[in-house]
């Protein structure tokens, strides 16, 4: 299946008492091998991403109807029961100092690295170390920030 509101209708419709078990459900039907590390975090982060994306998309109506105000009610419930059964989230701030530490020890590892490389790693230390537990977005712009900030401070020296 694809990663579009049909997953959301998929994720919907499986009957459960709880959302580990309807996100376990949801993992069987995308044909998600659960044997695989993280593959119920994937499913769950899938079906963030698509409850998300249908609330968006509700609230960026003209006209809501009355439908669409309960429909949007269900779907922030679900997102709620959604997020307590994933991983606790990081703090934005707490983010900010581990993205700051990652970026320290990899200017010291690749000195001569570009800001794209330093994205790339610092990315992917975040996905190794903090997977599920933060949010992509954020952890980018807070990246880029940093990176814009070295920029502005006459850049990497006071970090060699």
């Amino acid at each position: 299946m694809t990663c579009t509101t049909d997953a959301v209708l998929v994720y919907l419709d499986v009957e459960c008492e709880d959302a580990a078990q309807r996100v376990r459900k949801f993992c069987e039907s995308l044909g998600i091998d659960e044997s695989e590390p993280n593959s119920q975090l994937r499913a769950a982060q899938l079906a963030e991403y698509e409850i998300k994306k249908s609330i968006a998309k509700i609230k960026n109506k003209s006209r809501p109807g009355v439908r669409d105000k309960e429909k949007l009610s269900s779907l922030n419930n679900e997102l709620v029961h959604l997020l307590y059964a994933m991983p606790e989230r990081i703090s934005a701030l707490a983010l900010e100092r581990i993205i700051e530490q990652f970026i320290v020890e990899i200017i010291h590892i690749h000195p001569i690295a570009d800001d794209t490389c330093i994205i790339a790693l610092c990315m992917k230390r975040l996905r190794e170390n903090y997977l599920g537990k933060y949010d992509g977005r954020l952890a980018y712009t807070i990246v880029q920030q940093i990176i814009d900030c070295l920029h502005a401070s006459s850049g990497r020296i006071m970090f060699q």
